[in-house]
């Protein structure tokens, strides 16, 4: 199970807690987890957590995730306001150079290959609900829905945010406020010609 707490960019959570740095496996290459932290006994290597994120998540260790929108350090209340009042461009999520900067929907896997890029191509969110139900369908208890969203989303949605037998649930209200942000991402980024550049890495 992850646990997801949305920060300033300047926080810092070894300066402030007794936690151990979460790994990941790209390109064969054991690495830091980009805001992964645990609170428990997890092995070490090299000062970071010996057992990758996915197989330690098997194994019963809890993620805590430290997430912080630096892009967001860079933007003016009017340029924030006018960001969220904007309708995005929902057909760019198709687009891996769009995808690839985006927070939840940016993350790759041991390949460096964009893990969520086919469902968004899949399920071609057009508006804010779709991409939140995008965002509750990419966690490992609801990716067994996401064939059947596109026969019967009403279904699928009372599945997706109700809590299952081991009490896993991921609130609609998160995903909405999660979609509202990557909506603010998206029109960021179309609004640099630069849109390439690292200044608006999602770390």
């Amino acid at each position: 199970m992850d646990i997801d707490f949305d920060l300033p960019s300047w926080f810092d959570a070894e300066k402030h807690f007794e936690c151990r740095r979460a790994s990941m496996v790209n390109q064969d290459v054991l690495e830091p987890h980009p805001c992964g932290y645990y609170f428990e006994n997890i092995p070490l290597c090299n000062g970071i957590s010996a057992i990758p994120y996915e197989v330690a998540n098997e194994l019963g260790f809890q993620k805590i995730d430290f997430l912080s929108l630096r892009f967001l350090d860079t933007l003016s209340f009017e340029d924030l306001q006018k960001f969220r009042e904007q309708e995005p461009q929902w057909y760019l999520l198709q687009k891996e150079e769009y995808v690839s900067k985006l927070m939840h929907l940016g993350t790759r896997d041991s390949e460096g290959k964009l893990k969520h890029l086919h469902v968004l191509q899949y399920i071609k969110p057009s508006c804010l609900e779709e991409v939140a139900d995008v965002l509750s369908l990419i966690r490992p208890k609801n990716i067994n829905y996401i064939e059947q969203y596109i026969i019967n989303k009403q279904y699928v949605r009372s599945k997706i945010y109700s809590q299952n037998g081991d009490g896993y649930l991921f609130k609609r209200s998160h995903a909405f406020s999660y979609a509202q942000n990557i909506g603010v991402q998206l029109n960021f980024l179309v609004s640099k010609k630069s849109f390439l550049d690292n200044e608006f890495l999602i770390y």
